[in-house]
């Protein structure tokens, strides 16, 4: 239950950084940390036989979307990435 807490918290960080178009040097753990998780829950849940994994699918839309914002290419979709991507932590923090 903590856990899930954290890794709420740290998307909910990293929503904020989407929709502020922040760029700072803690980004590119923000960018592993979501790009990761992303893959491993689409992995895991294409394993249990779950195809439409849309928590998994915005971690790694997330960690898209900060890897571009890091590199300099700032687009209008990423501000709604992060709103999606606040909801999804506040919606685990609930249900978790």
């Amino acid at each position: 239950m903590l856990l899930v807490k954290f890794m709420s918290l740290l998307d909910l960080i990293a929503g904020f950084f989407l929709i502020s178009s922040t760029d700072i040097p803690i980004i590119k753990f923000f960018i592993y940390y979501s790009f990761i998780k992303g893959i491993v829950s689409i992995i895991s849940s294409i394993a249990l036989g779950y195809y439409y994994d849309w928590m998994g699918l915005t971690d790694l839309l997330t960690g898209i979307g900060l890897f571009f914002l890091s590199s300099g290419l700032p687009f209008a979709v990423f501000k709604l990435i992060g709103y999606v991507t606040i909801l999804k932590a506040i919606y685990a923090v609930f249900t978790g």
